[in-house]
């Protein structure tokens, strides 16, 4: 069933994001014509419309996941959802791993423009610069703090686990917070944006009280140098890697969890 739901939902949200990223494609691929023919005012032209569209992808992601979740649970429409012989878990999973698949699609589409735009290459040499200085620049902390190898590396990973799961976490947080205004009798949207943004708040405060207590650096640098921040993170590296995996994978939990919860429990049919 959950198969059958993903794939209805993949038809419907195409409708909006495929002719998006034909656009986008086909944008930059003029725009890269403009800049092999020496078109200076059509080619800044097409490619601040290709970046407007890249942006654009990105708000549609998250508009998108709000809207479809709001619409098809907590309307009228959601007391259809509701009553089918699916299990919760099916309808939440269905609308999640989709916004998760639309997501990747979006990084690899806006990434492909980008490449399409960067007709001297520039762009990639920049880039290929930046991360061979950021190597260096973690390893140089490293062997300055004397850490294991070992623990280094899985401190890297984990830096690149918590990016994904702080997407994860990202994309429940609405839902966790659409489905608490159903404690709301009027004016749940209101509801839903004051969660979202206490949550927001909280979150956020605590992380930066945590990481200015435990990993031994100031607000001020934490802010300021990133490397600087790499540096202290690796003074205590298991709090490091706590902060960033184990804490947004138990938000992510916790989102989810709720989630189903107040929709099996406090939806009024």
């Amino acid at each position: 069933m959950l198969t059958k739901l993903m794939k209805y939902e993949f038809k419907a949200t195409g409708r909006t994001f495929l002719p998006v990223f034909a656009a986008l494609l086909i944008t930059s691929g003029i725009s890269r014509l403009f800049i092999a023919l020496n078109l200076l005012v059509s080619s800044i032209i097409g490619t601040g419309v290709s970046i407007i569209l890249m942006i654009g992808i990105l708000l549609l992601l998250y508009i998108q996941n709000i809207q479809r979740f709001r619409q098809y649970f907590l309307p009228d429409e959601g007391i259809l959802m509701m009553t089918l012989p699916v299990k919760a878990d099916s309808l939440i999973l269905s609308k999640f791993l989709v916004t998760v698949a639309w997501a990747i699609s979006s990084l690899l589409i806006v990434t492909l423009s980008i490449l399409i735009l960067d007709a001297n290459g520039a762009l990639l040499l920049e880039i290929g610069r930046f991360f061979k200085y950021l190597d260096w620049a973690f390893y140089y902390h490293v062997r300055s703090l004397e850490i294991a190898p070992f623990l280094a590396a899985v401190s890297a990973a984990a830096i690149y686990t918590g990016i994904i799961l702080l997407l994860f976490s990202s994309a429940l947080l609405p839902y966790a917070c659409i489905s608490l205004s159903l404690l709301a009798n009027k004016q749940r949207g209101v509801f839903s944006i004051a969660s979202l943004v206490a949550i927001n708040s909280v979150i956020h405060l605590f992380a930066v009280i945590f990481i200015s207590l435990n990993i031994e650096i100031s607000i001020p640098n934490f802010s300021g140098d990133i490397f600087f921040f790499i540096q202290s993170a690796f003074l205590r590296p298991q709090l490091f890697i706590l902060l960033i995996t184990a804490i947004p994978a138990a938000l992510s939990a916790i989102y989810y969890f709720l989630t189903r919860y107040m929709l099996q429990n406090k939806l009024n049919l």
